[in-house]
């Protein structure tokens, strides 16, 4: 069952870091928040990873969803 634990590994390591690719060019340059910090964040690669595996462990998911989500005025970009 190793091997198939490590394909399974892998398969979540592809999705990560494909997710934070397309996050870092939606989210990048958005003002932080409460939740959004200078240590999670979408402007750089590993930060972007960082992210994602906290949101997939459940920390702070519903407060940095709510960071992402304002609208034009607000955001840097």
């Amino acid at each position: 069952s190793l091997p198939i634990f490590a394909n399974v590994l892998a398969i979540v390591a592809l999705d990560i870091f494909v997710f934070a690719v397309v996050g870092m060019n939606v989210f990048a340059g958005i003002r932080y928040g409460q939740y959004l910090t200078p240590d999670a964040n979408f402007d750089s690669s590993g930060l972007a990873v960082i992210t994602l595996i906290r949101c997939a462990t459940g920390e702070n998911f519903n407060g940095i969803m709510h960071d992402v989500t304002i609208a034009e005025p607000f955001c840097v970009g």
